[in-house]
């Protein structure tokens, strides 16, 4: 494995899951910083929550939800630490600095974040509002190919479970199950927004799209093994027949 590659976990330092909760606890993150130091055998040089915990929360809800960060270094580097720190549920994403500072169009995914710790103030405050800004200009990251790809993509997983639901019903719900996983992201295409974390779309989707909220809850709640083909590809053109803006 490359030098530049990092993998740690699954079972990472208790001392790790203690330096998180000080971090969001008393808003002091040296000894995380430390503790990843350690770990990582690298300076680090900023860190960034983001995802589900970036807003104000209580600090006891640490251990109820994954905690998502952005570790920066100095280094060329890529990777992360992932796994469990103590009750700590733990993704760090390992980047360079320079290269993620540099590239808004793949580190998007980190607007809304919020600073633990800059090696520079105020950096990373600036570079969060500029991919925020970056965000609202660039609001629709779908082409016309993605659209017509994952268009046939689905109706094809609809085919297939229709055809296994009788012969082979295992193979028939690997599909449904297949073709369901994706629908936060189909949803997304079919809004023409960016796709979010399930813990936000899918409370999300009762006011934003109520209709199709409706016919996935009722779907899912009378869902049956083998998996009703004719049911799942009504889900399916409820989906895209909710779209204001079909795909060209």
């Amino acid at each position: 494995m490359s030098a530049d590659v990092i993998a740690v976990g699954p079972v990472l330092p208790s001392k790790l899951g203690e330096a998180v909760r000080t971090a969001f606890r008393d808003g002091n993150s040296r000894d995380l910083v430390e503790q990843l130091e350690a770990v990582l055998g690298r300076a680090v040089t900023g860190l960034v929550v983001y995802g589900s915990m970036a807003g104000p929360f209580p600090s006891s809800r640490v251990g109820d939800s994954d905690v998502d960060l952005l570790v920066l270094v100095q280094e060329t580097a890529s990777g992360g630490i992932f796994g469990r720190a103590d009750d700590v549920e733990i993704d760090l994403h390992v980047q360079s600095r320079h290269a993620t500072l540099a590239d808004p169009i793949t580190n998007w995914i980190y607007a809304g974040g919020r600073v633990l710790f800059d090696v520079g103030p105020p950096e990373l405050e600036e570079w969060l509002r500029s991919l925020s800004e970056w965000k609202r200009h660039n609001p629709d990251p779908w082409t016309d190919v993605d659209h017509l790809r994952s268009r046939v993509s689905a109706q094809r997983l609809v085919q297939r479970v229709r055809q296994l639901s009788q012969v082979d019903p295992g193979a028939a719900a690997l599909h449904e199950a297949r073709l369901l996983a994706t629908i936060p992201t189909l949803h997304a295409q079919v809004k023409r927004t960016r796709t979010s974390s399930i813990g936000h779309w899918w409370p999300a989707l009762a006011s934003e799209d109520p209709e199709f909220a409706e016919a996935l809850a009722a779907y899912l709640w009378k869902r049956s093994y083998p998996p009703d083909a004719g049911a799942l590809q009504r889900l399916v053109e409820k989906l895209y027949g909710a779209s204001s803006k079909p795909a060209r």
